[in-house]
């Protein structure tokens, strides 16, 4: 298992995409907590858990799409213009 405990360590950056790495299973943390200019967000199918309470994305205002695993339910807070796409 690939464990991953971001704690804002991708906040406040100027990251306009992000493809997280295979076998990662967790992701802890704020990490992209103020990502003003983060457009996409794509994990790996191998992904099972995201942390932090659900703010992973809390003031992310240019944020347009999350790309999950089908069948991951994405129990976080994000704003609703948000495109969630889900690989097949």
């Amino acid at each position: 298992m690939v464990r991953l405990n971001f704690t804002k360590s991708c906040s406040y950056t100027g990251l306009k995409s992000v493809k997280l790495p295979e076998k990662l299973e967790h992701l802890g943390g704020e990490c992209f907590l103020s990502s003003a200019n983060l457009k996409s967000v794509e994990f790996p199918r191998t992904i099972k858990y995201i942390g932090a309470e659900g703010y992973v994305f809390e003031q992310c205002k240019s944020l347009e799409t999350i790309t999950l695993p089908e069948g991951f339910s994405l129990g976080l807070k994000y704003d609703k213009k948000v495109n969630i796409k889900y690989y097949k």
